[in-house]
């Protein structure tokens, strides 16, 4: 791909170009590898640690140092909803149901939605969630 000449209506083109051709790669490694994920692959690490806080009570500070740093619980989508006590990562399961689309940035809250959703489907609460629609 040429470089152009180096205006902005040329960067514009090549950053649409790239954005294009990424939003293929991403298409295919999704559909070959996880192929009812219908989030894109940078998603999937964030998507498998909410994952494995929402399905317990409680995570071992222990248990989640081997896939993540602690230090990713003082960023979203993680803070909102955790505590680190006595090497223990609890999770307030209620406040992350109320976290709204607002509250967070979009490809954030994707990934808690689905989550969401899926562990938690009752068809009471599916209006919450874009996917039971």
């Amino acid at each position: 791909m040429s470089t152009g000449d180096l205006s902005l209506d040329s960067l514009i083109k090549r950053q649409s170009l790239i954005e294009k051709l990424w939003e293929e790669v991403d298409l295919y490694i999704t559909k070959k590898n996880y192929p009812n994920f219908n989030l894109r692959v940078m998603q999937k690490y964030f998507y498998d640690l909410l994952k494995l806080l929402l399905e317990s009570d409680f995570v071992t500070v222990d248990e989640w140092n081997k896939k993540a740093s602690l230090s990713l619980l003082a960023e979203e989508p993680f803070f909102s909803f955790v505590t680190v006590i006595n090497g223990k990562i609890l999770i307030d399961k209620e406040k992350a149901f109320s976290i709204k689309p607002e509250d967070l940035y979009y490809w954030h809250y994707e990934i808690l939605e689905k989550v969401l959703s899926e562990i938690y489907y009752d068809a009471k609460d599916c209006s919450k969630f874009k996917e039971c629609n």
